[in-house]
C-alpha cells in the first residue's frame, strides 16, 4: 500500500470513519449464520490450522476467506478493546455472538481495518498529530472552573482551545503556556509573542518551538533567558546548538544525552571529543552512541548505561555482567566502575539479567549481601514499578498439579496461615505460571515476596496479581489483616491508569486528592466533584476540615488532568 493510501485510511480508522468499501468477508456475515460466533469463537478458530480447515468446510467457505476474515476479526477486537472502557465490558463483548453486539460496536467492523503496527511510526504520528490537531477540546460542563489553579490549566495539554477564547484569558498563566506543547501556535500569534517566557519555551518539546527559539535568538543573540541548559538536551535544537555563534552557551552534559544522531557526530568531532560527558553519553539512546560505545568500552560509564533505555544497550551490559558474575565475591567487591543494579532493576529491556542477578544474590551469605553497596543489588521498590516483571498469561494443559501455599502467590505476609490456604500448581515453573489465572502474571524468577507493594500497585501490568491481593485481603479477618507486615496501598493504586474497575469497586477506599491526577478516572471523578459541590452547611465545613485530604478533590490535579476536556 502506497503511504498515501495508508494515510487515507489511517486517518479514517482515527475518525471512525465508515470505509468506502466494506470489508469482504465481515460483509459477508450480515446474511451468515457465522454472526452466531463470538470473538472468542473466532479466536478459537482462527488460533488453530487444523480446526480452521474444519471449520471452513462447515460453514461452506473456502481457507482462504476464513483467513481474511480472521485477519479482520482481529482487528475488530482491537476496535472493540479501545472503544469499550472497562475489563467488564471487554470481557462481555468479546463472549457476546456478533449478531448480539450493539450497533455502535458493528460499526466499527467497517473502520478498523488495518493494523497500525504495520504503519512507519513516523507517518503515523504525522497521521495523529494532524488529526489532533483538527480536534477541538471543550471543557466538562460540571467541572467547577473557577475552583481550577490557572498555572495548572495552563499546564493542561488539551486546554489550549479554551484559553484561547478572549472570554477565558484570565485563566491563561503564559509561564506554563510556554511549556505547553500544544499551545505553540497560540503562542504564534502577532499578539501573544510578547507573552512568551522563552526561559520556559526552552523546555518546550514541541519541535515547533525551536522556529520561534530562533527567530528570538536572531534578534536577541545574547539574551540570558534563553535556558541553554535545556535546550542543550532537546534533539529538535541541533541546527541552534551547533550554529558557531552559540558553541560557547552549549551545555556539554546536556548535548552528550542528546538523542539526534547530528548530536553524536558533533560530540565526536575532534575538536569537541574533551567536552564529553561520558556518563551521559553512556545514558544515550541514539543508535550511533551505542554503536560508538560497543567500539571504545573504554569509555563506557556503568552507572550510566544501565540507565539506557535503547535495547541495543543490553547486549553490550550482559557481556560485563557476565563478566563480573564469574568473578569470586572478594574481587568483585573490589572492582570499579561496575554495573549498577540499583538503576538496571527499572529497566524492562534487561529483565533477563535482573532475573540472574536475583538468583545470584540468594546465593549469598547474609553478611556478603549485606555488605554490598545499594547501587549493586537489586532495587526492590525500582524493581516492582517495571512492567517486564509481568508476562502475558497463556493457559497449558495436560499438566499434572499438586498443592501449594497460596500465601507465596499473594505475598507470604503470614505463613502460618498459609498451610491452611492451598491452590493448584504444577509441577514445572513453566506450567507453574501458565496454571495461574491471571492475564498479566509474574515472570517465573521474580519472587513475589520482596517486591514492595507500595510501588506495586502503581504497576500498570500488575492490575491481576492487584486484584488477587485484594480478594485475599477481604477474605481475611480483621486481626489477621492488621497484623500484615504489607497491605495494598490504596493512595499509590489510585495513581494507576489500569486500576480504574478496582477503584470503581471500592470506593470507600479511594484517596481523591490522589485519584483526580488519574486521566482515566474521569467518570469517578464526575461523581465525587457533584458530591463535594452539593455539600452544605455544617458537613461542608466538617468535609473541608478533614484531616484526611484523600477524602477531597484535588482541585490542582483536576486542573491538570487532560481528561476534563472532551473533543467535540
Amino acid at each position: 500500500m502506497s503511504i498515501q493510501g495508508k494515510t487515507n485510511t489511517v486517518t479514517k480508522i482515527l475518525t471512525r470513519q465508515t470505509a468506502n468499501t466494506p470489508i469482504s468477508p465481515l460483509k459477508e456475515l450480515e446474511e451468515n449464520p457465522m454472526i452466531n460466533l463470538s470473538i472468542e469463537d473466532y479466536e478459537l478458530i482462527c488460533r488453530n490450522a487444523m480446526v480452521k480447515r474444519m471449520m471452513s468446510r462447515t460453514l461452506e467457505t473456502d481457507v482462504y476467506k476464513l483467513t481474511e476474515l480472521c485477519r479482520n476479526m482481529e482487528n475488530f477486537k482491537e476496535y472493540v478493546d479501545s472503544t469499550l472502557q472497562t475489563i467488564r465490558e471487554r470481557e462481555r463483548a468479546k463472549k457476546t455472538p456478533i449478531k448480539d453486539l450493539p450497533q455502535y460496536l458493528l460499526n466499527g467492523m467497517n473502520t478498523r481495518t488495518l493494523s497500525l503496527l504495520h504503519i512507519p511510526d513516523e507517518i503515523l504520528n504525522e497521521i495523529i498529530g494532524k488529526y489532533q490537531s483538527m480536534l477541538k477540546f471543550k471543557l466538562r460542563s460540571w467541572v467547577p472552573l473557577k475552583k481550577l489553579e490557572t498555572e495548572f490549566l495552563s499546564a493542561n495539554p488539551n486546554a489550549i482551545d479554551f484559553l484561547s477564547l478572549p472570554e477565558n484569558e484570565k485563566y491563561r498563566n503564559w509561564y506554563e503556556l510556554s511549556a505547553n506543547p500544544n499551545a505553540i501556535d497560540f503562542l504564534s500569534l502577532p499578539e501573544n509573542k510578547k507573552h512568551i517566557n522563552y526561559h520556559q519555551l526552552s523546555k518546550n518539546p514541541s519541535p515547533k518551538a525551536i522556529e520561534l527559539l530562533k527567530e528570538f535568538i536572531k534578534e536577541n543573540p545574547n539574551s540570558p533567558i534563553i535556558n541553554w541548559k535545556v535546550l542543550s538536551k532537546n534533539p529538535h535544537a541541533i541546527e541552534i546548538l551547533t550554529s558557531p555563534e552559540n558553541y560557547d552557551k552549549i551545555y556539554w552534559k546536556g548535548l552528550s544525552g542528546n538523542p539526534d544522531p547530528k548530536a553524536i557526530k558533533f560530540l565526536l568531532l575532534d575538536d569537541n571529543y574533551n567536552n564529553i560527558d561520558w556518563f551521559k553519553f553512556s545514558c544515550n539512546p541514539c543508535d550511533d552512541a551505542i554503536k560508538y560505545l560497543r567500539t571504545h568500552p573504554e569509555k563506557i560509564d556503568w552507572f550510566g548505561i544501565c540507565e539506557n533505555t535503547n535495547l541495543k544497550a543490553i547486549p553490550i551490559i550482559k557481556k560485563k555482567a557476565l563478566e563480573e558474575k564469574s568473578l569470586l565475591f572478594a574481587d568483585y567487591k573490589r572492582l570499579t566502575n561496575k554495573i549498577y543494579w540499583r538503576k538496571l532493576s527499572s529497566n524492562p529491556n534487561a529483565i533477563y539479567l535482573i532475573i540472574m542477578k536475583i538468583e545470584d544474590e540468594s546465593k549469598l551469605s547474609e553478611d556478603e549481601y549485606r555488605s554490598l553497596e545499594l547501587q549493586y543489588k537489586i532495587d526492590w521498590d525500582a524493581l516492582s514499578l517495571n512492567s517486564s516483571i509481568f508476562i502475558p498469561f497463556k493457559k497449558r494443559k495436560g499438566a499434572k498439579s499438586e498443592t501449594v501455599s497460596s500465601g507465596s502467590r499473594l505475598l507470604a505476609s503470614n505463613p502460618s496461615k498459609a498451610k491452611a490456604n492451598s491452590v493448584p500448581v504444577l509441577h514445572s515453573p513453566d506450567d507453574l505460571q501458565s496454571s495461574l489465572p491471571s492475564k498479566n502474571i509474574l515472570r517465573y524468577g521474580i519472587p513475589i515476596d520482596k517486591l514492595n507493594w507500595q510501588f506495586l500497585v502503581k504497576n500498570p501490568k500488575a492490575i491481576d496479581l492487584i486484584k488477587e491481593r485484594i480478594d485475599y485481603e477481604n477474605s481475611l479477618p480483621k486481626e489477621e489483616y492488621d497484623s500484615l507486615p504489607f497491605k495494598i496501598n490504596w493512595s499509590s493504586l489510585c495513581s494507576n491508569p489500569e486500576a480504574i474497575d478496582l477503584l470503581d469497586a471500592n470506593q470507600d477506599k479511594i484517596d481523591w486528592s490522589v485519584l483526580s491526577f488519574n486521566s482515566n478516572a474521569i467518570h469517578l471523578l464526575e461523581i465525587r466533584v457533584k458530591y463535594q459541590l452539593s455539600l452544605k452547611g455544617v458537613v461542608l465545613h466538617n468535609f473541608l476540615n478533614s484531616i484526611y485530604t484523600g477524602q477531597r478533590i484535588s482541585w490542582v490535579g483536576l486542573a491538570g488532568n487532560p481528561s476534563i476536556f472532551f473533543p467535540a
